[in-house]
Formats: structure tokens, C-alpha cells, sequence
């Protein structure tokens, strides 16, 4: 099977003054035909940045590099009519705030009646019967009576459903969700979780699900991408990840979740990520986790470590990649480690040897 979407290398500049800074540096990532990957990281590691590059929606000036191949097109290459036919006609998104995405001047029946008409062409008393249909999708009830309602009428969780359903009107075959669960309670958010793997299941609908938390994916994405200062720092499928995390910044996002605390029997202590997140601009010589790692030594500030596999799965598709010179040191690199001496007979030696030099 080949993949719906392929991101070979991608970077992205945005103009600051007289320069220019890098929000997203040599992302690559795969989605399938009706696959739900994961996209995780603090705030301001790129991740929103990766998913709106999906549908041109980056600001003034943004500079693009690398790969966007969307179902055998470049997107690269195309013009602004081409992008108004791809945005919700094959790659929609749904946004985190839903009252921001939502007009609140218009009715939901406006609002959905007009995709539909806008990238299928139906007549109004055929898109008001797709529009209801849509809304019972999302589990709405009485969607005759939503669609004569505005946004405002209905709760934050019933927002982001009917954002859904907007998402979905024109068929597309790949969503953005980008943390479209963030503002709302565990109930509602366990909702739309059921939600959009019911709608990937029935509809062979590929997501992308942009989040900071690990326990939403935990439960949704059948393979993650974990994003620092723009870059991959760790991708597999999602239960190997969360249950045998081994770049550091995975670790440590994954013993940040509040989750983790359970203060009667004193477990599970929450461990906040010590220092400031860094952005693909201001990130430090080689990896840019290593201000903030506990576990790094001389090695990791030369060179931007590589993603390389450290399991052998059985399809490519599931490989488990790391970009960490300490858990998953490349070879290339650890014959050119700095005060190695001469090159050793694995880079693994190498690590070890250096293992002292930790701070």
C-alpha cells in the first residue's frame, strides 16, 4: 500500500526583519489510506506549522522547501485555484477553537449548505439533506432543528462535532485535527475521540491529530511523530512509543502527563521538563534537545543526530526511528565523535565511552 501523503525533508521560514528565522527544519512523515497518525510537542515545537503546510494556511511570506506529494500531487506546485479545490474538497482541517472557526453570524445550515454547494455543486435542497445526514453522522441530535441554530447555542463540545461535520461534507481523504480536543472536559474529549475513529474506520478517512498530549494518541493514533524545534526527535507506532519511549524528550513528555501522578501511593511523580522549549531558529549546535536532556553528553552538540531505526519491524511502514546519539547512535557519527580518537568498531562503543562526560 502506498501512502496518501508524503513529506520528504520539509522546511519552513517565516520573514523577522531584515531576516528570516526556521519554524520547521527536515520533517519527513508518512500518512496511509485510513490511518490515524499522530502528530505530538510542546507548544511552538512545529507541529500546528506541519499540518497548515498541508493546506497553505501559513502566514505572509512563509518560504516552503522539500516535499509535499498529496495523493501523487505536488502541492508544491500548485496555484491558488488549485489550493481552493484542495482545501475541504481533499484535505480539510479542524481547528482548536471551534467558536474561532465557526461563523457566528451564520447558521449551521449556512455554514454546511455552502461547502457543500461550494465543492460539490449541490442544489440548496440537496445540500440541506446531505447537511442533516452530516449532523447525524457527528452524533447531533435533531439536526433539522441545528441547522436553523448559530454556533453560539450550543456547547464547546457540540461546536467542535459540528466543525467535524463541516470537515467532512465534501468527502475528503485526509483530516487535520489540529488539537481539536485541548478545551474541552475528559467526557466530551473521550467523545470526540470514539468519534474520529469510528469516522476512519467508516469512511477509510485518513487523520492527522495534532496534539501536546500522549494520552489522547495513547488511545487514537496508530503511529506517532514526536516533534522538538521543528524536527523529528522519535516516530513508531503509537503503543511501542508510550511503552518504550527512547529519545529523552519522549520520555519526558510522557512523565509530564498529569495522569502520572498518583499522590496516595506516591507514585507516578509529575516531572515538569526542565528549561525553555527552543524553536528550529534558536535551537542549539546539534541536537536541540540537548540543553534539556538529562542524559547528554559531549557528543550530542556537534552534529544534528539522524533519525535511524533501532527494531527491525516487519514492514517499513512501523519502523521505530530515533535522533538520539546516546539511545540510538548512528554509525556514520560515532566515527567522528569529537576526542574519540580512532574510529571504534561501533558507534555504541563510542557512546559508552563518552558515557562520563554526561552534565
Amino acid at each position: 500500500m502506498q501512502p496518501i501523503l508524503q513529506m520528504k525533508n520539509v522546511g519552513i521560514s517565516l520573514p523577522a526583519l531584515n531576516t528570516r528565522f526556521d519554524v520547521l527544519s527536515d520533517v519527513s512523515l508518512e500518512v496511509y489510506p485510513g490511518e490515524v497518525v499522530g502528530v505530538a510537542g510542546e507548544s511552538g515545537s512545529g507541529k500546528s506549522m506541519t499540518g497548515k503546510a498541508l493546506l497553505n494556511l501559513l502566514p505572509a511570506g512563509a518560504q516552503v522547501r522539500g516535499e509535499i506529494n498529496f495523493n501523487g500531487v505536488d502541492l508544491r506546485k500548485l496555484d491558488e485555484r488549485g489550493w481552493r479545490e484542495l482545501r475541504g474538497g481533499k484535505i480539510a482541517m479542524v481547528s482548536q477553537d471551534p467558536t474561532a472557526s465557526l461563523h457566528p453570524m451564520l447558521t449551521v445550515g449556512e455554514q454546511l449548505t455552502d461547502h457543500l454547494r461550494t465543492h460539490l455543486g449541490y442544489k440548496k435542497t440537496t445540500a440541506r439533506k446531505r447537511a442533516c445526514e452530516l449532523l447525524e453522522q457527528v452524533r447531533i441530535a435533531d439536526p433539522d432543528r441545528a441547522l436553523k441554530s448559530f454556533p453560539h447555542q450550543f456547547s464547546g463540545g457540540m461546536r467542535q462535532r459540528i466543525s467535524i461535520a463541516i470537515a467532512l461534507a465534501a468527502g475528503p481523504k485526509l483530516v487535520v485535527a489540529d488539537e481539536p480536543t485541548t478545551a474541552l472536559d475528559v467526557t466530551v474529549q473521550a467523545g470526540i475521540l470514539h468519534l474520529f475513529r469510528q469516522l476512519s474506520k467508516e469512511m477509510d478517512l485518513s487523520v492527522i491529530f495534532i496534539t501536546h498530549d500522549l494520552g489522547v494518541l495513547s488511545a487514537l493514533a496508530e503511529r506517532t511523530y514526536i516533534v522538538y524545534a521543528g524536527r523529528i526527535m522519535e516516530t513508531a507506532p503509537t503503543d511501542e512509543l508510550t511503552g518504550h519511549p527512547r529519545h529523552p524528550y519522549a520520555k519526558a513528555l510522557l512523565q509530564a502527563r498529569p495522569e502520572t501522578v498518583d499522590s496516595g501511593a506516591g507514585r507516578g511523580v509529575l516531572r515538569p521538563i526542565p528549561g525553555q522549549p527552543v524553536t528550529a531558529s534558536t535551537a542549539p549546535a546539534g541536537c536541540p534537545f540537548a540543553t534539556r536532556c538529562p542524559d547528554r553528553i559531549e557528543a550530542c552538540t556537534p552534529l544534528v543526530p539522524p533519525l535511524v531505526p533501532v527494531s527491525e519491524p516487519a514492514s517499513q511502514r512501523n519502523q521505530h526511528l530515533v535522533a538520539c546519539v546516546v539511545h540510538a547512535p548512528a554509525p556514520s557519527l560515532g566515527e567522528s565523535l569529537p576526542g574519540s580518537g580512532a574510529p571504534q568498531d561501533s558507534s555504541k562503543a563510542t557512546v559508552d565511552s563518552k558515557a562520563k562526560d554526561r552534565v
